[in-house]
């Protein structure tokens, strides 16, 4: 696997830090097996108490490859929901977990019909009244695709969407990485031109030698080894010497999932018109103010640019100031207001 993806994948398994909760932990929930298309996905329900029938929340996790389904952050939003008499359908990832199938972290309209057959699943579960879904960082690619495949849900709360396609939010989380390894803006400008150059020639939609001589072009740059060699940089030697087309194609071959993020259509796709499809729902769009993962102010432009005009429902956004990707402090605890908040919205959306 490539620096890059690898870098990225701890980064967004945000959900496997210990959160602070002071709490005790809910049930673990009901344990169920979601069929979905050829494979078969690991879920779990978590009920309110003193309830038979209730309103739930299916739950569409951001990118990783271990489960959630046991998490703080899992259990944090299942008791919030709770409180409310909603309860919370959680799921593996096709290959994460107990779910099978191949792992992708780039399919989104693959994982978006993914979380469509589990929305089915919940909508024909007895105990159910209504359902809707939450989503957070990765979602934001997904639940649009899987709104195409489902009717009948009463809204989507997405949290840290990205907004931007891939290839945009990680040369926005390389280049906040290089000023927190002390580049200026200018150096940093740089660096992700450099990134920018070898991801679009990785990608098949530059050259070889166009990419090189980027590369070559920052080589006595002060800053140049100490990002070449982080990481979370591209693929390529200490002394800045990117793969060539014969290698880069064996490699490929080798090692495919290392490069799913260069090579996945997902990667360029303009999302824009893809989140028009939250028009016919209400939709609550949430961001955390420090997200070092994505721009805040990206994402809101694009989601606020295909949401525009419509006034049939509700489409809010809300910014929590110093909280991060995950809407949690610096201290690592999950921030109360955006808890109650999500969990009132969820409960009045669902008695509308």
């Amino acid at each position: 696997m490539t620096r890059l993806v690898a870098g990225l994948l701890a980064v967004f398994a945000w959900a496997l830090a210990p959160l602070a909760t002071a709490q005790p932990a809910p049930p673990p929930g009901d344990p169920m097996t979601v069929q979905a298309g050829s494979h078969q996905l690991h879920a779990r329900l978590h009920a309110p108490p003193g309830l038979e029938r209730y309103p739930i929340v299916v739950m569409v996790y951001g990118a990783g490859i271990e489960s959630e389904l046991g998490g703080a952050y899992t259990q944090i939003l299942a008791r919030a929901f709770g409180e409310r008499g909603i309860g919370v359908l959680a799921y593996d990832k096709r290959g994460v977990g107990g779910s099978t199938g191949a792992y992708t972290g780039a399919d989104f309209e693959g994982l978006g019909a993914d979380a469509a057959a589990v929305m089915r699943h919940a909508q024909a579960l007895p105990q159910a009244t209504h359902v809707g879904f939450w989503g957070i960082s990765q979602a934001g690619w997904i639940i649009p695709y899987a709104l195409r495949d489902t009717r009948d849900v009463a809204f989507a709360i997405i949290v840290s969407p990205p907004g931007v396609n891939p290839h945009e939010q990680v040369a926005y989380f390389l280049r906040r990485q290089t000023l927190s390894w002390g580049l200026s803006p200018e150096e940093a400008d740089a660096a992700e031109a450099m990134h920018r150059a070898v991801a679009l020639y990785y990608s098949g939609r530059a050259s070889y030698e166009s990419a090189q001589a980027e590369v070559d072009r920052h080589r006595g740059a002060r800053w140049f080894n100490g990002v070449v060699t982080h990481q979370y940089w591209d693929e390529m030697t200490p002394e800045g010497r990117i793969l060539t087309p014969g290698a880069l194609a064996q490699a490929q071959r080798e090692r495919p999932n290392a490069f799913e993020i260069y090579m996945a259509r997902s990667s360029f796709v303009d999302y824009a018109p893809v989140y028009r499809i939250l028009r016919r729902l209400p939709t609550l769009i949430i961001h955390g103010a420090e997200d070092t993962l994505l721009s805040p102010q990206a994402g809101r432009a694009v989601l606020e640019q295909a949401l525009r005009g419509e006034r049939r429902y509700s489409h809010e956004f809300r910014v929590y100031e110093n909280a991060g990707h995950d809407i949690t402090t610096p201290e690592g605890r999950v921030v109360r207001e955006y808890l109650d908040t999500m969990a009132d919205w969820a409960a009045a959306r669902f008695a509308e």
